[in-house]
Formats: C-alpha cells, sequence, structure tokens
C-alpha cells in the first residue's frame, strides 16, 4: 500500500487466527468461539464499550474459513496494536460484515489502535434502492435516510476525551462499502498516518468524510491517503475533507454519479469537498481523480 499508511503492517508475522462461524455473540452477550468478535476480543470482553477495553487484544492476523454474512449484533471495537483483519482467503462469495440493525454501529477502530489493516472484505449497511419508490429511482429522488447507519469507523476519540493516544498506522484496502446511510469508513478526532487504496464505494449515502466531532475539544487528523479508490452512485463525501485536517491526498480516484439519491432536491450534493468547520485544512491535494456526474 502507499500513501500515508504505507509503513502499516497489520498482523503480519503474528498469530494467526481463524474464524470459524458466521455468528457473534450468544444470549447471554458473550463472543461466540470461532467468531469475529472472538478472533478480536480479550478473552472476557465484547468489544462493545472501546472505553472498558483498558487490555485489548493486539498482535493477531485474522482469517477466515467460512464465507457469508457477519451480523455484528453491537458495535465491534478495535483498540489493540498489529492486527490485520483478511478477507481475502475466504471461501468464495467473501465475507459481508452487516449490523444487525440501522441503529447499530459496525467496526470501530478506535483510539489507541496501532499498525491496523482490514482488507478484502465489504461492509454493508440498510440503506438501498428498496428504500425509494420506482418513480425515485428514474428520476435520482431517494428521501433522505432516517438513521445513522454506520458501517465502519476510524474514531481516534469516541467519547470525546482528551486522548494521548491517537489511532494511527491504519489501511483499509480492497474492500467494499455498499448501503450506508451514513460513515462508510468516517475518519473522526485523533487520527494519523491512513490509507484508503483499492476500495469501491456505492449506493451510500453519505460516503465517507475526516472531520473533528461536533463536541470539544477539536482534535485534528493529519496523513490522511486516499488512492486508487472508486466512488459510484452516492449521495456526497467522495470524501468530504471537513476542518482541522492537516497532510491530506485524494489522488487517482474515480468519482462517478454523485447526487445519485437525492438528483432533483434544490441540495444535490457534492463530490470532493473541502470547508473549514471551525479551523482550514492544511496540505489538501486532489491530483489525477476523474469525476463523472450523470445528473440532468
Amino acid at each position: 500500500y502507499e500513501g500515508f499508511g504505507s509503513q502499516t503492517t497489520g498482523g503480519s508475522g503474528q498469530r494467526v487466527v481463524h474464524v470459524t462461524t458466521l455468528e457473534d455473540l450468544d444470549t447471554t452477550g458473550t463472543p461466540i468461539p470461532g467468531s469475529l468478535r472472538a478472533a478480536v476480543c480479550t478473552a472476557g470482553q465484547d468489544c462493545y464499550d472501546l472505553e472498558l477495553m483498558t487490555t485489548p487484544l493486539s498482535n493477531v492476523y485474522v482469517v477466515f474459513d467460512v464465507a457469508g454474512t457477519i451480523h455484528l449484533d453491537t458495535r465491534l471495537g478495535l483498540r489493540g496494536s498489529n492486527i490485520t483483519i483478511d478477507g481475502f482467503g475466504a471461501p468464495s462469495p467473501g465475507v459481508t460484515i452487516l449490523n444487525r440493525n440501522d441503529q447499530t454501529t459496525g467496526l470501530v477502530i478506535g483510539e489507541g489502535a496501532r499498525n491496523i489493516v482490514v482488507q478484502g472484505l465489504s461492509f454493508k449497511g440498510h440503506y438501498d434502492e428498496a428504500d425509494c419508490s420506482a418513480a425515485d429511482l428514474v428520476i435520482h429522488n431517494c428521501p433522505p435516510p432516517s438513521n445513522y447507519d454506520k458501517t465502519i469507523l476510524i474514531d481516534g476519540d469516541l467519547y470525546a476525551v482528551p486522548d494521548t493516544s491517537p489511532a494511527e498506522q491504519i489501511v483499509l484496502g480492497y474492500n467494499t462499502f455498499l448501503n450506508s446511510s451514513d460513515s462508510a469508513g468516517d475518519i473522526w478526532g485523533n487520527v494519523r498516518n491512513v490509507t484508503y487504496a483499492y476500495n469501491f464505494w456505492h449506493h451510500v449515502f453519505d460516503a465517507v468524510v475526516a472531520s473533528h466531532h461536533s463536541d470539544t475539544p477539536i482534535l485534528s487528523r493529519t496523513g490522511i491517503s486516499f488512492d486508487k479508490n472508486v466512488f459510484a452512485k452516492l449521495t456526497q463525501r467522495t470524501p468530504g475533507i471537513r476542518g482541522d485536517n492537516t497532510d491530506v491526498d485524494v489522488v487517482n480516484n474515480i468519482v462517478y454519479e454523485w447526487a445519485f439519491f437525492n438528483g432533483t432536491l434544490p441540495s444535490v450534493g457534492y463530490a470532493t469537498i473541502i470547508n473549514g468547520d471551525p479551523n482550514d485544512s492544511q496540505g489538501v491535494n486532489i491530483i489525477n481523480n476523474y469525476y463523472h456526474s450523470d445528473y440532468r
């Protein structure tokens, strides 16, 4: 991988853990043996409340012996170091991670997480064309989502509490993000050295934004790369660069048919946008991207 996250090695050389079931939690809220949650959580924890993860699991390379959809019953948090979640070797048709319902946040890479690779997976939300009438689809005027269906999130300050440990050295590569209404890979809070490469976003309302929390204090992000990704048939944020970011590269991406879900509304959506809120971002490079709008 290239970009600011190019030095990320994840769990390479670490203990290999096999996911052997698509199940998540049992009826008591305990991770089921062989599940993805059990693979990345310290024994006795469920990785839901990141604030309570005082001894997060580290040093694992997670692979999948099963294919299909993992329904996450609750948020799944990572705060450890040297972790790879690798969907490349899964049997056909691969592994999809889906929140149990549209009010659940999916995978969260939280404060203190370091040297993380997530690759070869699909992250699916609950917002899709089924929410639109046939007439709406013809003119690309689907209703805005009524929820905030977050499938994956990098959050270096989840609780808006000052933390001296950022989320850093992170790569999301060769993943698919679809049908999410909000946060299909957002980057929040205190985050450093991240690469998003070779990913495919499609049919997402709000794709991905690098932003601060609305709470105080305002924490910044530095070293964010969007390299060789495809954004297709979504509304906006391809990506969004919102205030207090330093050194952001948006390079060699394809952005196709933004404003797809609300093409006739007064606010038609946007592709890549940079805005200061409350402070301007510095050192943003937007280079050699291809933008194609089918809006008419």
